[in-house]
Protein backbone atom coordinates (compact mmCIF):
# COMPACT_ATOMS: atom_id res chain seq x y z
CA UNK A 1 0.00 0.00 0.00
CA UNK A 2 1.85 3.04 -1.33
CA UNK A 3 0.47 6.51 -0.57
CA UNK A 4 0.73 9.04 -3.40
CA UNK A 5 0.38 12.77 -2.88
CA UNK A 6 -1.72 14.96 -5.16
CA UNK A 7 -1.28 18.29 -6.88
CA UNK A 8 -3.46 21.13 -5.62
CA UNK A 9 -5.23 23.97 -7.41
CA UNK A 10 -7.52 26.75 -6.26
CA UNK A 11 -8.33 28.25 -9.66
CA UNK A 12 -12.11 28.88 -9.77
CA UNK A 13 -12.55 26.26 -7.02
CA UNK A 14 -10.27 24.04 -4.96
CA UNK A 15 -9.42 20.55 -6.14
CA UNK A 16 -6.73 17.87 -5.92
CA UNK A 17 -5.55 15.99 -9.00
CA UNK A 18 -3.00 13.45 -10.25
CA UNK A 19 -1.75 12.27 -13.62
CA UNK A 20 -3.41 8.87 -13.97
CA UNK A 21 -0.12 7.35 -15.17
CA UNK A 22 1.02 7.23 -11.54
CA UNK A 23 -1.73 4.79 -10.59
CA UNK A 24 -1.12 2.36 -13.46
CA UNK A 25 2.63 2.60 -12.94
CA UNK A 26 2.41 1.65 -9.25
CA UNK A 27 0.08 -1.24 -10.06
CA UNK A 28 2.57 -2.52 -12.66
CA UNK A 29 5.25 -2.56 -9.98
CA UNK A 30 3.07 -4.82 -7.84
CA UNK A 31 1.85 -2.34 -5.25
CA UNK A 32 -1.52 -0.94 -4.33
CA UNK A 33 -1.60 2.85 -4.78
CA UNK A 34 -3.65 5.01 -2.41
CA UNK A 35 -4.21 8.68 -3.15
CA UNK A 36 -3.68 11.07 -0.24
CA UNK A 37 -5.84 14.21 -0.39
CA UNK A 38 -4.51 17.59 0.68
CA UNK A 39 -6.53 17.89 3.88
CA UNK A 40 -4.44 19.60 6.59
CA UNK A 41 -7.16 19.24 9.24
CA UNK A 42 -7.35 15.46 8.82
CA UNK A 43 -3.94 14.34 7.55
CA UNK A 44 -2.71 13.10 10.95
CA UNK A 45 -5.75 10.88 11.39
CA UNK A 46 -5.57 9.71 7.77
CA UNK A 47 -1.97 8.60 8.21
CA UNK A 48 -2.58 6.88 11.56
CA UNK A 49 -5.63 4.93 10.41
CA UNK A 50 -4.04 3.20 7.41
CA UNK A 51 -1.28 0.63 7.04
CA UNK A 52 1.39 2.06 4.75
CA UNK A 53 4.33 0.42 3.01
CA UNK A 54 5.70 3.77 1.93
CA UNK A 55 4.96 7.03 0.15
CA UNK A 56 5.54 8.81 -3.13
CA UNK A 57 5.67 12.60 -3.22
CA UNK A 58 4.44 13.17 -6.76
CA UNK A 59 5.47 15.77 -9.32
CA UNK A 60 3.43 18.71 -10.59
CA UNK A 61 3.21 22.34 -9.44
CA UNK A 62 6.20 24.51 -8.66
CA UNK A 63 7.02 24.99 -4.99
CA UNK A 64 5.97 28.50 -4.05
CA UNK A 65 9.16 29.51 -2.26
CA UNK A 66 12.47 27.98 -3.30
CA UNK A 67 14.25 29.36 -0.22
CA UNK A 68 11.95 27.99 2.48
CA UNK A 69 13.60 25.88 5.14
CA UNK A 70 10.57 23.66 5.78
CA UNK A 71 12.40 21.72 8.45
CA UNK A 72 12.14 24.65 10.85
CA UNK A 73 8.77 26.08 9.78
CA UNK A 74 5.40 25.81 11.47
CA UNK A 75 3.03 23.82 9.26
CA UNK A 76 0.37 26.51 9.71
CA UNK A 77 2.40 28.75 7.40
CA UNK A 78 2.40 26.19 4.55
CA UNK A 79 -0.17 25.77 1.79
CA UNK A 80 -2.39 22.66 1.62
CA UNK A 81 -0.05 20.49 -0.42
CA UNK A 82 3.13 21.53 1.38
CA UNK A 83 1.42 20.95 4.73
CA UNK A 84 0.31 17.46 3.68
CA UNK A 85 3.72 16.43 2.38
CA UNK A 86 5.44 17.94 5.42
CA UNK A 87 3.28 15.75 7.67
CA UNK A 88 3.92 12.67 5.51
CA UNK A 89 7.68 13.11 5.80
CA UNK A 90 7.42 13.54 9.57
CA UNK A 91 5.27 10.38 9.81
CA UNK A 92 7.57 8.38 7.52
CA UNK A 93 10.67 9.36 9.48
CA UNK A 94 9.02 8.50 12.80
CA UNK A 95 7.93 5.08 11.48
CA UNK A 96 11.00 4.36 9.32
CA UNK A 97 8.91 4.13 6.15
CA UNK A 98 10.38 4.68 2.67
CA UNK A 99 9.64 7.83 0.67
CA UNK A 100 10.35 8.54 -2.98
CA UNK A 101 10.13 12.12 -4.20
CA UNK A 102 9.50 12.57 -7.93
CA UNK A 103 10.48 15.90 -9.55
CA UNK A 104 8.72 18.42 -7.27
CA UNK A 105 8.76 15.72 -4.59
CA UNK A 106 12.55 15.53 -4.71
CA UNK A 107 12.76 19.30 -4.43
CA UNK A 108 10.41 19.26 -1.45
CA UNK A 109 12.56 16.66 0.30
CA UNK A 110 15.59 18.90 -0.16
CA UNK A 111 13.72 21.87 1.33
CA UNK A 112 12.37 19.77 4.21
CA UNK A 113 15.90 18.88 5.30
CA UNK A 114 17.12 22.46 5.07
CA UNK A 115 18.39 22.83 1.50
CA UNK A 116 17.35 25.42 -1.08
CA UNK A 117 16.50 25.44 -4.79
CA UNK A 118 17.67 27.26 -7.88
CA UNK A 119 14.43 28.66 -9.31
CA UNK A 120 15.52 28.89 -12.96
CA UNK A 121 17.21 25.74 -14.17
CA UNK A 122 17.92 27.23 -17.59
CA UNK A 123 20.43 29.61 -15.98
CA UNK A 124 22.60 26.67 -14.98
CA UNK A 125 24.09 25.44 -18.24
CA UNK A 126 23.59 24.29 -21.79
CA UNK A 127 20.91 21.63 -21.26
CA UNK A 128 17.19 22.23 -21.73
CA UNK A 129 15.37 20.79 -18.71
CA UNK A 130 11.79 21.78 -19.54
CA UNK A 131 10.02 19.25 -21.75
CA UNK A 132 13.14 17.47 -22.99
CA UNK A 133 15.26 14.35 -22.55
CA UNK A 134 18.91 14.21 -21.54
CA UNK A 135 21.46 11.86 -20.04
CA UNK A 136 22.48 11.68 -16.40
CA UNK A 137 25.72 10.30 -15.01
CA UNK A 138 25.74 7.87 -12.09
CA UNK A 139 28.14 9.04 -9.38
CA UNK A 140 30.21 6.83 -7.11
CA UNK A 141 27.46 7.07 -4.47
CA UNK A 142 25.16 5.38 -6.98
CA UNK A 143 27.22 2.17 -6.80
CA UNK A 144 25.05 1.15 -3.85
CA UNK A 145 22.09 0.83 -6.22
CA UNK A 146 23.81 -1.56 -8.65
CA UNK A 147 22.60 0.14 -11.81
CA UNK A 148 23.36 -1.71 -15.03
CA UNK A 149 24.39 1.57 -16.67
CA UNK A 150 26.95 4.23 -15.73
CA UNK A 151 24.67 6.78 -17.41
CA UNK A 152 21.10 6.71 -18.67
CA UNK A 153 18.62 8.96 -20.43
CA UNK A 154 15.76 10.55 -18.51
CA UNK A 155 12.87 12.87 -19.28
CA UNK A 156 12.89 16.38 -17.85
CA UNK A 157 9.98 18.67 -16.92
CA UNK A 158 11.20 21.05 -14.24
CA UNK A 159 11.97 24.74 -13.73
CA UNK A 160 13.44 24.50 -10.22
CA UNK A 161 16.42 22.31 -9.39
CA UNK A 162 18.81 21.14 -6.69
CA UNK A 163 22.53 21.82 -7.09
CA UNK A 164 25.51 20.43 -5.19
CA UNK A 165 25.84 23.77 -3.39
CA UNK A 166 22.13 23.85 -2.43
CA UNK A 167 21.61 20.21 -1.40
CA UNK A 168 20.57 19.72 2.24
CA UNK A 169 22.91 18.32 4.85
CA UNK A 170 22.37 14.57 5.15
CA UNK A 171 21.32 14.18 1.51
CA UNK A 172 23.71 12.62 -1.00
CA UNK A 173 23.60 13.02 -4.78
CA UNK A 174 23.82 9.77 -6.75
CA UNK A 175 23.37 11.07 -10.29
CA UNK A 176 23.78 14.43 -12.06
CA UNK A 177 23.23 15.94 -15.49
CA UNK A 178 26.19 17.21 -17.51
CA UNK A 179 25.46 20.81 -16.43
CA UNK A 180 25.63 19.95 -12.72
CA UNK A 181 21.95 19.59 -11.82
CA UNK A 182 21.32 16.96 -9.15
CA UNK A 183 19.03 14.37 -10.75
CA UNK A 184 18.91 11.83 -7.94
CA UNK A 185 19.56 11.97 -4.20
CA UNK A 186 19.12 9.87 -1.08
CA UNK A 187 19.31 10.37 2.67
CA UNK A 188 22.41 9.04 4.36
CA UNK A 189 20.49 7.41 7.23
CA UNK A 190 16.81 7.23 6.26
CA UNK A 191 14.96 5.29 3.48
CA UNK A 192 14.24 8.52 1.61
CA UNK A 193 15.15 9.17 -2.03
CA UNK A 194 14.39 11.72 -4.71
CA UNK A 195 14.61 11.66 -8.51
CA UNK A 196 14.19 14.67 -10.78
CA UNK A 197 12.64 12.80 -13.73
CA UNK A 198 9.16 11.28 -14.13
CA UNK A 199 9.29 7.44 -14.26
CA UNK A 200 5.51 7.22 -14.76
CA UNK A 201 5.82 9.03 -18.10
CA UNK A 202 7.98 6.35 -19.70
CA UNK A 203 6.07 3.83 -21.82
CA UNK A 204 7.67 0.93 -19.95
CA UNK A 205 9.38 0.50 -16.59
CA UNK A 206 13.06 1.21 -17.21
CA UNK A 207 15.79 -0.92 -15.67
CA UNK A 208 17.14 2.00 -13.62
CA UNK A 209 13.71 2.94 -12.24
CA UNK A 210 13.08 -0.69 -11.32
CA UNK A 211 16.36 -0.67 -9.37
CA UNK A 212 15.28 2.46 -7.48
CA UNK A 213 11.81 1.16 -6.59
CA UNK A 214 13.22 -2.21 -5.57
CA UNK A 215 15.84 -0.51 -3.42
CA UNK A 216 13.17 1.45 -1.56
CA UNK A 217 9.98 -0.61 -1.58
CA UNK A 218 10.30 -4.19 -2.84
CA UNK A 219 13.20 -5.01 -0.55
CA UNK A 220 10.96 -4.19 2.39
CA UNK A 221 8.08 -6.26 1.03
CA UNK A 222 10.28 -9.25 0.17
CA UNK A 223 12.15 -8.95 3.45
Amino acid sequence: MIGITLSYSKENYEYDFLNRNYVSYIFKLGFEPHLIPNVPDYIDSYLLNNEWEGFILSGGNDIRNSKNDFGSMETSSLDYRDHTEFKILQYAIKNNLPVLGICRGMQFINLFFGGTLENNVNRIGSLEHVGSRHKVKVLSAGSNFKFEESEFEVNSYHNYCVLNETIAQGLISFCVSSDGVVEGLFHSDLPIMGIQWHPERFKTITSFDEVIFKKLFKSRREG
